[in-house]
């Protein structure tokens, strides 16, 4: 992430936030951004299935401004390769102008890839359609004398390390609910157990009974 932009790029920057009708004007950029709002209300222009603006209600407080900021980071920056550290939330968080600046230009520059962005192996041909965290490509592949596009669905990697991490916590969870499982069943047989052994006594102490009272009689 750059620490001070050019000249150049805050004016390439100025130019693309103006392209976007935001809730408030934006005159100080460290001020205006430092919540989070405005780059919320951004992204979802850009990304409008990607975006709830609830998550982001419009505050004062330092915390309040720095949960913003790593919401953001974690539902809409992180997929499109912006990441940022507790100590730059912090700055961005305090109005910092220079950081904020940084990361709104890196932002732009990451959120133009993700919207134009082809893969490698693509031939010149290739379409790309965009949902939320699933990219569809239709890859041209040539079959003898003719061309068949097969789509081809991909996910964003940081959502493959989230479903491989659920994953993860539901077979931790699996594995702990069959461990109590199998103790219930052994607490099960042991009451069964406990329940015949009694039920052995009872019977042995009613014929027992049985034959005093004949005796007696």
């Amino acid at each position: 992430m750059l620490e001070n932009l050019t000249e150049e790029q805050e004016t390439e920057l100025m130019a693309w936030i103006e392209n976007f009708k935001l809730s408030r004007p934006s005159k100080r950029l460290g001020r205006d951004f430092s919540d989070g709002v405005l780059l919320a209300e951004i992204l979802k222009q850009i990304f409008p299935k990607m975006v709830d603006l609830h998550n982001y209600p419009s505050c004062s407080g330092f915390q309040q401004k720095c949960d913003n900021w790593k919401t953001l980071e974690r539902k809409i920056l992180s997929k499109i390769n912006v990441l940022l550290s507790d100590a730059t939330i912090f700055k961005l968080a305090e109005a910092n102008t220079d950081t904020v600046k940084a990361v709104l230009y890196e932002t732009m520059k990451k959120s133009q890839v993700a919207v134009t962005a082809k893969a490698s192996n693509m031939s010149r041909d290739s379409e790309i359609s965009q949902t939320s965290e699933i990219i569809t490509i239709n890859m041209e592949q040539r079959i003898g004398d003719h061309v068949e596009v097969t789509p081809q669905k991909l996910i964003f990697y940081n959502l493959y390390e989230k479903l491989e991490q659920v994953m993860t916590e539901k077979c931790q969870l699996i594995k702990i609910l069959q461990q109590k499982n199998a103790h219930l069943e052994s607490l099960l047989q042991l009451k069964n157990a406990r329940i015949a052994d009694l039920e052995e006594r009872l019977n042995k102490k009613e014929i027992l009974e049985q034959i005093v009272n004949d005796e007696l009689e």
